[in-house]
C-alpha cells in the first residue's frame, strides 16, 4: 500500500486474464507466470480468473470432482508459495474438492506471507455450473488485511445483488 501526494492510501491491484483449459497442471503454469509478470507492476493485490485449474465444462458430477483442487493440496499450496515468494496478495478462483466430497466454485485470498485468508464459496452460479457444483450455504467473509478490509465474490454473485450487499 502507497500514498498519494494528499495523503490518501492506495492500492495496486493487477487483474490477469488468460485462458484456462482442462490440463491443470498447464494452467497453474499459466497462473504463476501471470503472477510473476504482474508482479513487475508491483501491485499490493492480484486477482487471476475465474476457475484458473479448469475450464468450466465437465463430463459429469465426478469430472468436476476429480478436476478440482484440495485446499491443502499441491496447486494451491503453489499458489501460496508464489504469493510469499512475491509479497503480495493474491485473490485466486478455483473448484475445491470439499471434505464431503462435494466441489465449489470458490475465491481464495492469500497474504503476502502464503496464508490462506479467505475462502468465499459462490451463491449463485450460471447455467451447468449448478448441476455440478454446490453453493454457498452462508455469505462470504470479510477480512482485515494490511491492504483494508476485502470482501471476495465471483461472476454471478456480482449480477445479483445480496451478495455484494452482504459483503458491504
Amino acid at each position: 500500500m502507497n500514498t498519494n501526494n494528499t495523503g490518501v492510501a492506495t492500492i495496486r491491484v493487477a487483474a490477469a486474464q488468460f485462458h484456462v483449459g482442462a490440463d491443470i497442471e498447464a494452467n497453474l503454469a499459466t497462473c504463476l507466470h501471470w503472477l510473476d509478470e504482474a508482479s513487475r507492476c508491483r501491485p499490493d493485490l492480484v486477482v487471476l480468473p475465474e476457475f484458473c485449474n479448469h475450464l468450466s465444462w465437465y463430463a459429469d458430477r465426478q469430472h468436476c470432482i476429480d478436476v478440482s483442487v484440495e485446499l491443502d493440496g499441491p496447486f494451491l499450496a503453489a499458489i501460496a508459495a508464489r504469493a510469499r515468494e512475491l509479497g503480495i496478495h493474491v485473490v485466486v478462483n478455483c473448484t475445491v474438492r470439499r471434505p464431503d466430497g462435494s466441489a465449489t466454485g470458490s475465491s481464495l485470498l492469500y497474504s503476502p506471507a502464503g496464508e490462506l485468508l479467505a475462502d468465499n464459496t459462490k451463491q449463485i452460479y450460471i447455467g451447468h455450473e449448478n448441476d455440478f457444483l454446490e453453493p454457498a450455504s452462508a455469505e462470504g467473509p470479510v477480512v482485515r488485511t494490511a491492504l483494508g478490509r476485502l470482501g471476495l465474490y465471483a461472476c454471478m454473485d456480482g449480477v445479483i445483488n445480496e451478495p455484494p450487499r452482504c459483503l458491504a
